[in-house]
């Protein structure tokens, strides 16, 4: 939201200005700002709903463009799975992380079925938030 950007931006100009001079907002400080705003925005309860996922990739028609950056979506976390499963990483780290995809478009462009597809795809359950 407006208040959200406004507050990140006002955030990574304290970041600069507790450097010294000269005062100069940086891209680093940008990000800092931007996720000391959202720091407890997207924790479990900030969710709208969690989703399970009955749609699979071979049950969806996409545009091939879309469908190959799917896969390659799916491809990666069953990969992250794999390493840290069974080639003897800590398996509390792979919980520790998760794929987040941020979709946009207009009202029934898909948005909601490519995220059940990965979730499905991955065997993960969605946590859906609508900003």
């Amino acid at each position: 939201s407006g208040g959200l950007i406004k507050n990140a931006i006002l955030s990574a100009l304290s970041i600069a200005v507790s450097r010294g001079s000269p005062i100069e907002v940086t891209m680093d400080d940008m990000r800092k700002g931007a996720k000391l705003q959202l720091r407890g925005y997207f924790r479990d309860e900030a969710f709208t709903r969690k989703v399970i996922p009955k749609r699979s990739l071979a049950d969806c028609v996409f545009h091939d463009q879309t469908h190959s950056a799917l896969q390659q979506i799916v491809a990666l976390e069953k990969g992250r799975k794999l390493l840290y499963t069974q080639w003897g990483f800590e398996e509390d780290e792979c919980t520790k992380q998760s794929i987040v995809a941020l979709f946009s478009g207009p009202t029934g462009t898909g948005k909601s079925l490519a995220a059940e597809v990965i979730g499905y795809e991955t065997g993960s359950t969605l946590k859906v938030v609508n900003v």
